[in-house]
């Protein structure tokens, strides 16, 4: 089983420590200023405080995906990447340190299929998917 990344964690609770105390600064100054402020600076606070929101709610996420996933966790590498929109196929592959040719032959899948999946020229039918899937080492929602 893979190991939590420790490095990769720590960031996660750094960049979620730092954006609450940011939140938290926003919020005083919000609550202190509120009555006296212009409608616009107040509007511009908001938001500030919307996107604050925001970015801790994407960290926090990232943070459970990295700890949710059983005994087997993963690096924010490979979680950008799959975040990033790219073919989850091959970065899986990637990830696993398999070739194209080695997950088609060990899902028994011709090597085409495997290519024409990752370029995303063919979705794949379900067995096909639940083989992959199951060669790498993933649940068939991991691939989807």
């Amino acid at each position: 089983m893979v190991k939590v990344i420790e490095a990769d964690l720590s960031r996660f609770e750094r960049q979620a420590d730092e954006i609450s105390g940011a939140a938290q600064d926003v919020r005083d100054a919000m609550f202190k200023a509120i009555g006296a402020l212009p409608a616009d600076r107040r509007a511009a606070l908001d938001a500030q405080w919307e996107a604050l929101l925001d970015r801790i709610e994407d960290i926090q996420a990232g943070m459970a995906y990295v700890r949710g996933r059983d005994d087997e966790t993963f690096p924010f590498a490979l979680v950008d990447r799959l975040l990033g929109g790219e073919p989850r196929l091959r970065v899986w592959r990637e990830y696993r340190g398999l070739s194209l040719a080695a997950l088609a032959e060990s899902a028994e899948v011709p090597a085409e299929v495997v290519n024409d999946i990752e370029e995303g020229k063919y979705e794949g039918s379900i067995a096909t998917l639940k083989a992959l899937a199951k060669a790498l080492g993933v649940g068939l929602d991991d691939l989807a």
